[in-house]
């Protein structure tokens, strides 16, 4: 399946409130080579996650470690939702696949934070059960859109 293909299925089960107002995107900007890639999310046109595979591999190389190891909570910026580099466009797509086979329980329990995020975007998850998340201790890009259905 094509990513156009695999990006409507995604919003077709995103929750009404969210669906014009955040959207995915996916670019290669050299013709044949597959490590100038990036992913981005976007939230009223405006970027608040990238996912570049150059930056991930200049921060990491070949060595990348486990999510949970990736950036702890007091390195993060402030405001920043994903830090530049932490996940490469390669592991966005793989959670987009990944997240369409899982039910709603396994999205929400994955230790993938995009994973997870992508479960908060879900219209299967109600209002109750985002207040209970909302409380619990989140990526920041799982917390934001947590905070954005919950508004």
């Amino acid at each position: 399946m094509k990513w156009s293909k695999l990006r409507v299925q995604l919003k077709t089960q995103w929750h009404d409130s969210l669906k014009e107002r955040i959207d995915f995107h996916i670019t290669r900007y050299t013709k044949g080579s597959h490590f100038m890639a990036r992913a981005w999310i976007t939230l009223d046109g405006e970027e608040i996650a990238n996912f570049s595979l150059p930056e991930h591999y200049s921060k990491y190389g070949w060595n990348t470690p486990d999510l949970n190891e990736r950036v702890h909570a007091e390195d993060r910026s402030n405001g920043s939702f994903v830090e530049d580099g932490e996940f490469s466009n390669d592991e966005f797509t793989d959670a987009c696949w990944a997240f369409l086979s899982m039910n709603i329980d396994d999205a929400i329990a994955s230790q993938n934070p995009i994973i997870q995020a992508l479960a908060m975007l879900d219209k299967r998850v109600g209002k109750r059960r985002l207040k209970i998340l909302k409380v619990q201790e989140n990526h920041p890009l799982v917390q934001k859109i947590i905070e954005l259905r919950t508004m």
